[in-house]
């Protein structure tokens, strides 16, 4: 056998080999609509096995895990079509079934991960059924501190601003000083839905310096669903303002006050130079 042919063999034996796996990576996702339950298993040898759901429009969708065999501990998450990790439900306490409403904000397909709590396996039944539609943005204030909370019944928070011409802006958003899990953080082009930052929820917060620029944003939040109840605080400031009001922002700091004492002068210190001993 010439080494062309042999050479042409292996490529085709190759390619053959890549199909067969972006075939099997292909297949191991299975589509689920709004409104249906499917039956899933996972094993030792797949250990997780994942759902994808498509979203025409933005809107809220309840999603729920069931476990059919028993000692089987499921926990799943839920990935946006870039990846992102938008929530995550660990299921810590051992429940049976497993529940959260997820805002999906954007257009495009989401993927749901169900997996075995302490690597347990067995079946398990997987539903989802429409939420509530997503309520528009609130105006975010200029120089202000914004509290929020979030919960099942509010995983969502959306705010709208705009950039400013003539300075820079900085967006702050971070979870309270003393919450041990973290919402995920999306900022969009507002009229064309674009993402142009995000955190997810195994991070914990976002801050972001934005261009003078005339351009409309969407600051999203979403319950991560690792707490019953969340806490973040929005900070939107120019760079130029003296004010910061990242300072405020769920530390427990008080406002810094400027006092006669504080604005009285200091005694200066004299510098001794130093000795060089041989």
């Amino acid at each position: 056998m010439s080494f062309y042919k042999r050479f042409f063999i292996m490529l085709l034996a190759v390619w053959a080999f890549g199909a067969v796996t972006v075939s099997a990576q292909v297949e191991d996702i299975s589509p689920i609509n709004i409104g249906q339950n499917i039956p899933g298993q996972i094993t030792t040898e797949n250990p997780v096995q994942r759902f994808s759901i498509t979203a025409e429009e933005p809107l809220s969708v309840e999603v729920q895990v069931l476990t059919i065999t028993e000692g089987f501990v499921p926990a799943f998450r839920i990935l946006d079509p870039s990846g992102l990790v938008i929530q995550n439900v660990p299921n810590g306490e051992g429940q049976t079934t497993v529940r959260t409403i997820v805002s999906l904000t954007a257009a495009g397909e989401y993927l749901i991960e169900v997996r075995g709590v302490g690597g347990t396996t067995g079946s398990f039944l997987i539903s989802t059924l429409a939420g509530r539609p997503l309520s528009p943005p609130q105006e975010l204030i200029l120089g202000e501190a914004t509290p929020g909370q979030l919960s099942e019944e509010q995983p969502r928070l959306a705010f709208a601003f705009s950039g400013l011409i003539d300075d820079y802006l900085f967006l702050t958003v971070e979870p309270s000083f003393a919450e041990l899990s973290s919402p995920t953080v999306i900022l969009r082009d507002a009229e064309s839905g674009d993402m142009l930052a995000a955190s997810s929820a195994l991070l914990a917060g976002l801050r972001v310096r934005l261009p003078p620029r005339e351009q409309s944003y969407l600051l999203e939040i979403l319950h991560s669903a690792e707490a019953d109840a969340e806490s973040v605080n929005i900070c939107l400031e120019a760079e130029s303002d003296t004010l910061r009001c990242s300072s405020m922002m769920g530390r427990g700091l008080p406002p810094v006050v400027a006092t006669e004492e504080a604005l009285a002068p200091r005694p200066t210190s004299t510098l001794i130079p130093a000795v060089v001993l041989p």
